[in-house]
């Protein structure tokens, strides 16, 4: 490392006074009353004359001076790897590196991303949703030789961290993240391939209950990836706008829709003649008294399998009731 100006100005005419020089303290007394004479000061420390004996390898040096390619390493795995390692790799002790650090000003979590840190990149209010993601393997991750209290830190590499971004750009929430390569990553995927939630892929499939896209992911149809807690723990399910797309193009609800269709004109032509009918185990029904289709769930007893038992189960249920109360479906309880 380059040093600045000295404060005791050793020439190069002054280096043949350290020939002889034995580390002793009567040499080293000498030598402070001679250049005391020459600069003319009032006072030498002995500590500069043993300084300058140590540069020109007069003395014993305890510990080579650190260059620019220690500091820089000191920079770059300080705190990334164990102590122990970047001694043996400086050649130096543990007192030495620790004591340099602080006077570099350089923090042991500066050279790493903590949960936390990443936790703020994503926008994340809690680092525990950044420990979920790594223990679901979303996030590639280890842990860091500094503690935290009792517990090691962990260590995310950033090109972990970017991958993650790419292939899962919901998990980070896009308003609260500060302005950063990550967050323009995100924007990137999200106008390349837009992702959205159960609800609104609900809307364009035109599924008023949301939850019939679980049957849909179940059987195959519907691609969708499950978010493990965070600012999505109520939406659990996300979709790609291009996942969409593959099921709308290939909609292989015609076939169930067909069927269901088919049931549905097989039903009303059977209630128009006064007889239950079974629609994906719900009976159907006209009621005598005031002429309105009920929807019965009937148990699965002899008597209720076929349709006349369900009827006279039916017309029992109505006995000693002045009105009809219908509602959606009617608990036949036989």
């Amino acid at each position: 490392m380059s040093r600045g100006k000295q404060k005791y100005p050793f020439r190069s005419d002054d280096y043949p006074m350290f020939d002889d020089y034995g580390g002793s303290s009567e040499k080293i007394t000498a030598l402070v009353e001679h250049f005391k004479a020459k600069w003319g000061m009032k006072n030498v420390p002995r500590y500069a004359i043993t300084a300058q004996a140590q540069r020109l390898k007069k003395s014993r040096i305890k510990e080579p001076f650190w260059t620019e390619a220690n500091v820089e390493i000191l920079h770059d795995c300080y705190g990334r790897i164990p102590d122990r390692t970047l001694c043996k790799k400086l050649n130096r002790t543990r007192v030495s590196i620790v004591l340099k650090a602080k006077r570099e000003h350089i923090n042991r979590k500066i050279n790493i991303l903590t949960s936390r840190s990443v936790a703020e990149i994503c926008g994340i209010p809690d680092s525990h949703t950044v420990v979920r993601w790594i223990k679901k393997g979303l996030l590639k991750a280890k842990k860091s030789p500094t503690h935290c209290g009792v517990n090691l830190m962990w260590n995310i590499d950033d090109n972990s961290l970017a991958q993650m971004l790419k292939n899962h750009p919901w998990l980070a929430y896009l308003p609260d993240m500060p302005d950063s390569y990550y967050r323009r990553l995100v924007e990137h995927q999200w106008q390349r391939d837009p992702w959205f939630t159960r609800q609104q892929v609900a809307q364009m499939l035109g599924i008023k209950a949301d939850y019939h896209l679980l049957r849909y992911i179940k059987r195959g149809w519907l691609k969708g990836e499950l978010v493990p807690g965070g600012r999505h723990s109520n939406t659990r399910w996300m979709f790609r706008a291009s996942w969409v797309m593959d099921f709308l193009e290939n909609d292989p609800r015609q076939t169930y829709h067909r069927k269901l269709l088919s049931l549905t004109k097989k039903g009303k032509h059977l209630l128009l003649e006064q007889a239950p009918v079974q629609l994906y185990g719900v009976w159907l029904l006209i009621c005598p008294r005031c002429s309105k289709i009920v929807s019965v769930s009937a148990p699965p007893s002899r008597k209720c399998k076929y349709a006349p038992g369900v009827m006279e189960a039916y017309l029992a249920s109505l006995d000693g009731n002045a009105e009809c109360i219908h509602g959606k479906f009617v608990e036949l309880a036989i």
